[in-house]
Formats: structure tokens, sequence, C-alpha cells
């Protein structure tokens, strides 16, 4: 049957004939011709009838454009079921690439329920594959896991098996996640290998970066009620070096831009601060992208700790529709909250920081929230202290990233 054939038997007589060979040329023609039934119809076949590391990898691998959509859709929808069915343990890499299989991996749109299913997924991957692909390649996949998210069983589990292909940095990840279980009889292997942070930038973006800093973010609003008040009521554009400017949580320095571990601070004092009493609430109204047409969509939170005389013991997240081309007030009805308020836990610091030198200037990622996906243009983020991180009297938020996966 050729393309065309298949089609007019679609709309004469409701059947459709489908194999990996002709997925491409028939959702070309279905969108060319505008018959949206058509493709529902073959991606209700895809879905249902072709095999994950048969068919669907073929297709992604061998045909056009409209196929790889096609498998991608698939993929980021049933990623967590295709794992559990144990598919990821089947494939080779002649099949799929360590890069192709990378970009599946860091698509922003991937549905997946745990970091258990990313974590799964790789290492059976990577135990299929172990001695045909590079070592870049298996630190290029052990990337996309995030630590934060595993239990300390699975972090010892991922060092144990992968050690000689991972950043030093995230050595020092899994010594502070493991102390945060309060699992303080750290490991021997973890202890007799320094952690020596590389620094390297991390592949998403933060997109809680200050226009100053390379981003498009900008503090529009600086303002705080129940009884915190300004600590620095001066210019909502401090500069990067500035020390407690409104501003100071959004910059994100170029030694650890981007980077989903650590912040680090020319100044340990770099941050956002309020005057605090018992129940004082600190507010930021952000304005992402200073643009009328574009937005943000957002899932992923870090949070960084001051380690200066306050500190931040939890924090609540708000979004504005996307209708608002004039930032509102940070009391305007029409916020709606995206994460409601969230416990924040002390800071870890490293004493490697950029350069070597032994400041402690560098703090590690262990307050890591992730939500169901948001578009915004216009963000809130509200601040407590209650005084169990750290000094009462000042509200401090060293760092907040965002990311979309």
């Amino acid at each position: 049957y050729g393309c065309i054939e298949i089609v007019l038997e679609y709309l004469y007589l409701g059947k459709i004939r489908v194999e990996p060979t002709n997925v491409d040329s028939l959702l070309s023609a279905a969108e060319f011709y505008g018959i949206q039934g058509l493709t529902n119809e073959i991606m209700s076949v895809i879905q249902q009838q072709f095999v994950f590391d048969k068919d669907l990898i073929f297709l992604y691998l061998h045909y056009g454009e409209q196929s790889k959509i096609a498998c991608t859709e698939y993929i980021r929808k049933n990623f967590s079921s295709l794992c559990e069915a144990g598919c990821f343990e089947r494939l080779k890499c002649t099949d799929l690439s360590p890069n192709e299989f990378y970009m599946i991996l860091t698509d922003e749109q991937l549905d997946v329920g745990s970091e258990q299913i990313i974590s799964t997924a790789v290492s059976s991957y990577l135990q299929k594959n172990s001695k045909q692909i590079l070592p870049e390649e298996i630190t290029l996949l052990l990337g996309t896991i995030r630590f934060h998210f595993l239990s300390p069983q699975q972090l010892v589990k991922i060092y144990m098996n992968y050690k000689d292909y991972l950043p030093s940095s995230w050595k020092e990840s899994v010594v502070a996640r493991l102390c945060q279980y309060e699992r303080m009889d750290v490991p021997a292997f973890l202890k007799l290998d320094p952690p020596r942070p590389s620094y390297a930038k991390g592949v998403a973006k933060n997109l809680l970066n200050h226009h100053l800093t390379g981003g498009t973010c900008k503090l529009v609003e600086y303002s705080f009620y129940n009884g915190a008040s300004a600590y620095n009521p001066g210019t909502l554009e401090g500069l990067p070096s500035s020390t407690w400017a409104n501003n100071g949580c959004l910059i994100d320095d170029p030694l650890t831009q981007n980077d989903s571990n650590l912040s680090y601070r020319c100044n340990s004092s770099i941050g956002s601060t309020w005057t605090n009493t018992t129940g004082g609430v600190g507010v930021l109204v952000i304005d992402l992208t200073q643009n009328t047409d574009s937005s943000r969509t957002l899932r992923r939170f870090l949070v960084f700790q001051m380690i200066s005389d306050g500190a931040t013991t939890s924090v609540q997240i708000s979004a504005y529709p996307l209708t608002a081309t004039v930032a509102p007030s940070y009391q305007d009805i029409g916020w709606y909250v995206t994460m409601p308020w969230k416990d924040v836990g002390a800071a870890v610091t490293t004493t490697n920081p950029p350069g070597g030198d032994p400041s402690g200037n560098t703090v590690v990622c262990t307050n890591e929230f992730e939500v169901d996906a948001f578009t915004t243009r216009f963000l809130k983020i509200e601040i407590r202290n209650n005084g169990s991180n750290g000094n009462v009297g000042y509200i401090e938020l060293r760092q907040i990233k965002a990311y979309s996966l």
C-alpha cells in the first residue's frame, strides 16, 4: 500500500494500516491535508501496538522528523511504565545511542513519578552497555540523575557502581544528602576521597537568574508583612557584589551559574534580607522575562541558605495569570499558590570553593522542591524565619534557583 492509498482507505472505510516503515509518510500526509482524526489513529496504533525497544526505537532512529516527534511523545508520557516493564534493560547502545538517550532523559516534558525511575532507567541502560560506551558518555547519563531525591541506599549504590565516572562535586552532594538523612556514619570510601568540586555549569538554565548576571529576571517589588520590615530599603537593583541587596537571591554567580547543586558567593552576605520578628514574612515579586510576549514554565526549585546572621526556615511560591502585562502588587488577589509553604533545612557548606580559598562561601543544595509544572511571567516568593536555622532577628535568603526540568 502506498501512502495515498492508505489515507483514502482511512477516509472511506475507516481502516488504517500502520507499520514502522510508513508512519512518517502517513503523519506528514495527515498534517498536510489537515486530517486530525488520521493523526489520532496513528498515535493510537503507536501507543497500543508498537513494541518500545523494537518498533519505536526503529522509528526514532531511522525515519523522519514526524516519526521522531511521535516516538518522543509516547516515551514522554509512558516513561515510568516503560521503565517498570524493563524496557531500558533490553536497550542496546546500537539501538539508542547514549547521546540520544540523554536527549530523552533531559526532555523538559518527560513525565516521571519519582527520581528512582530515572535512576533505574540510567542504571539499567548502563549495565546493558557498560563495555560498549565511553567513560564520558557514562558521566553524561549519570548527570541526568538528581541525587537530592534519592534515598541513602540508592545514593550509596550509585556511588559504588559508578564512582570512577562521577564528577567530584557530586561526591560532595552524596555526603551532604547522607548527613541530611542523619546518617552521620558516612561510609569510609567517601571519606577517603575528599571531594573537590568541579563547578561545572549545569545543563539546564536557572530561570531565576538576574539580568545583571546574564539572566532575564528583574525584581519589581521588595515587601514584607506580619512584623517583618525592610533591612535595606534602597534600590531594587543592587550590584552582583552588593551585600544584603534586595535582589541578592537572584544573583547567579558565574562560578556556579545554572549549577543545580552549588551556590557560590564572593561574600557570604550576598542575598535578600529583612529585619524580622517572630511570624514575619519577607516578599519578593519577580518579573521572569521583562517581556510581554514571553513567559517561563517552572517545575523545580532549589533554595540555598545564607551563612550570615539570619536564615530561611520556610518558603512559599505563587504565580500570576499569563494575561498580566504589568507587574502586580504582592497583595493582588490574582496570585495563586503553586508551592505551598515548604520547610527549609540548615545550610551545608563546602570548604573547597573555586580557586582553593577555604572561606566556605559555597553552599551545597539540600533543599530541593518539585511541583506541578506551571507557566507564568510573574512570580511571588514569600520567606519566613522562625529561628530554628539561625538568628530569628533576620530573614535571609542566599539564593533560589528555578528550572523547567
